[in-house]
């Protein structure tokens, strides 16, 4: 496989070993290139042109986990994430994880109003799941929708009392997430299967 730039110079090549009677799909590793240079890919087998598709998904630079203050306009409130935990099951891979973490505020007064961004390209995920669950009181953010993963944003409901946190008040979040190969029901928090 070679990817090429826009005026047909070679950028990358890699290859890869197939067996004789290898179908799907390969991956083919190349060395460092800038993606957003690569205007076309040739693969062949031997001396034959095939078709292929080449893919690239940038990577989101960001933390793991992140908060925000959402009703502090001076920007003199604070949130932290602590106790951030994740556990993977599944098998041969993971395919569930179970992520933890405490949302607090060393605000004197139970009035700091939070959204958290979970970016579910960290490896600290060991998966990259598209429909998740949870139930102590998350909610996704309003207009949040899967055209944003692997970002998502959560907030507290007033309604169970953990939109706020500060005054000694902190919030647990839960969130199960899973990775569907293929469309499913399910996923009380989003579902992008």
């Amino acid at each position: 496989m070679t990817l090429f730039d826009e005026d047909g110079a070679a950028l990358a090549a890699g290859s890869t070993d197939l067996a004789a009677d290898a179908s799907g799909s390969a991956t083919v590793a190349v060395p460092a290139y800038n993606p957003d240079d690569v205007a076309g890919v040739a693969l062949t087998i031997g001396t034959w042109g095939v078709p292929g598709i080449w893919t690239y998904e940038p990577s989101i630079e960001a933390p793991m986990v992140s908060c925000t203050v959402l009703n502090d306009p001076t920007g003199t409130k604070t949130c932290d994430v602590t106790d951030v935990r994740v556990d993977a099951w599944g098998y041969p891979e993971p395919d569930n994880f179970n992520f933890y973490a405490t949302v607090t505020s060393p605000s004197e007064a139970e009035d700091v109003e939070w959204e958290l961004t979970l970016n579910l390209a960290d490896p600290g995920y060991k998966l990259n799941a598209n429909v998740a669950d949870s139930n102590n009181g998350v909610t996704l953010a309003p207009g949040w929708s899967c055209s944003e993963m692997p970002l998502v944003k959560l907030r507290g409901q007033e309604s169970v009392s953990t939109k706020y946190v500060g005054g000694g008040k902190t919030v647990t979040v839960w969130v199960q997430g899973k990775a569907a190969s293929s469309p499913t029901s399910g996923g009380s928090l989003f579902n992008c299967s």
